[in-house]
């Protein structure tokens, strides 16, 4: 078999493998990592050099650091003969059967002539990396985590995994129905934990609503779905569309707030400010901890100063919705204005969208063209001014919360029962 040429052997099952590609989707498992290094749970990490400059690794005394980039090479015929297997699936069945299925097959015949490269059987990994082709092989069991909510669809993963930890019910369902694995479990979303345990909002909700009705103002921030990297057509199309909306909102006296996209450019942060209010909070270079105590503590303060979000697109609506802010979700699908034709597309094309912002169309504002968004922008002020929970901006914002992490309140509590049920699991299997 090709394995005895290129077989790194197991020595010992007593620990796990870590596997990732870039420091964003790697600090989503810091939290994890760093329980199981208090277990006293030997660790390899497998991480590509980006990963190892940033210093988020932190070792152990029974841990050990091997460059990801280095196996390009010395297992160059492992990756040939994936790309070949994964092809010709792809090209075979891809018409006939679904993705499962073709992850499942490959996988499979991969084990037939690839021992696991590791240096123990469990692996732990995120979504977004670049080596499906070490993970294809026998004698491992695979745990993966989700880099982002609609990584099931953003990202085909090329091998199929044995737990899937996802963060809600309807987040698992997704995945076994587009990438597939054999268990699911529920884990935490490190990603919205700054967001968590908004109790002051919670408590104070009523009055709040109160003093900006006495004082008719609300402050409503749109987060910028694109930036020039999406290319220069989509990017203007919304920044046509924020101008309506804010245009719209005149009439009512509120402070509007635009958040650039996190990887927007100087050159772009500075036309934006040009023809908007945006909120001062620093984003953090991508090399780094993007959840280092002074990011947190920016995001947090900006959820709190601010009354609702209004969004096309973005995660941040889901922040919001954790934070318990109202959001109104813009439907643009069947929208006719050539001005915002990308973003009709976008929406239309892009799964995640329809799976879960757009999927509640009672609670969502749909729009047909311009005269459209004054419209929904005056139900919109008009839902805040009743500060009722049942009003669409609130019950919508409900609805992310539950279909994303089965909670309508995130909490720590929820944190650390979570996490800790999938640190035993992962013990657990590291001990097998």
């Amino acid at each position: 078999m090709l394995n005895s040429l290129f077989k790194i052997k197991s020595k010992s099952k007593n620990g796990i493998n870590v596997i990732s590609s870039y420091p964003r989707e790697y600090s989503y498992l810091k939290p994890v990592i760093d329980s199981l290094q208090k277990e006293n749970i030997p660790i390899s990490f497998y991480v590509k050099k980006s990963i190892i400059e940033s210093n988020l690794v932190k070792l152990s005394k029974l841990d050990k650091l091997y460059e990801l980039d280095s196996f390009d090479l010395h297992f160059y015929v492992r990756k040939v003969f994936y790309k070949i297997v994964r092809r010709t699936c792809w090209i075979l069945f891809k018409p006939f059967i679904s993705i499962p299925k073709i992850n499942y097959i490959i996988t499979n015949l991969m084990s037939l002539n690839f021992d696991n490269p590791f240096e123990y059987k469990t692996i732990v990994t995120i979504t977004k990396h670049q080596f499906p082709w070490l993970l294809c092989s026998r004698n491992n069991y695979i745990i993966t985590f989700p880099g982002s909510w609609d990584h099931y669809f953003k990202y085909y993963i090329g091998y199929y995994s044995d737990v899937y930890v996802g963060w809600s019910k309807k987040m698992c369902l997704h995945w076994k129905d587009r990438q597939g694995s054999n268990l699911f479990k529920i884990g935490f979303p490190y990603i919205f934990d700054y967001a968590s345990d908004f109790k002051l909002r919670k408590s104070l909700e009523k009055d709040i609503i109160q003093v900006n009705q006495k004082e008719k103002t609300f402050k409503v921030l749109y987060p910028l779905s694109t930036c020039l990297e999406f290319g220069e057509s989509i990017y203007r199309s919304e920044l046509h569309l924020v101008k309506i909306i804010q245009k719209a909102l005149l009439e009512f006296n509120d402070d509007f707030i635009v958040k650039a996209k996190p990887n927007s450019s100087k050159a772009e942060i500075d036309e934006l400010l040009t023809m908007f209010k945006l909120p001062s909070i620093k984003e953090p270079l991508k090399h780094i901890n993007n959840f280092s105590k002074e990011y947190n503590l920016e995001r947090r303060s900006l959820l709190e100063n601010i009354d609702s979000v209004i969004n096309f697109g973005t995660t941040f609506a889901i922040d919001s919705a954790i934070a318990l802010l109202p959001v109104m979700q813009l439907d643009l699908r069947n929208y006719i204005n050539k001005e915002i034709f990308n973003l009709s597309t976008l929406q239309n094309k892009f799964q995640p969208l329809e799976d879960y912002l757009l999927e509640k169309e009672d609670l969502i504002y749909s729009v047909y063209n311009d005269n459209d968004i004054y419209n929904a922008i005056k139900e919109y002020i008009k839902d805040l001014n009743t500060g009722s929970s049942n009003s669409k901006p609130y019950k919508y914002s409900k609805y992310l919360r539950e279909s994303l992490t089965d909670s309508d309140y995130l909490t720590s509590n929820i944190r650390n029962k979570r996490q800790s049920e999938i640190v035993d699991f992962i013990k657990k299997h590291a001990n097998s």
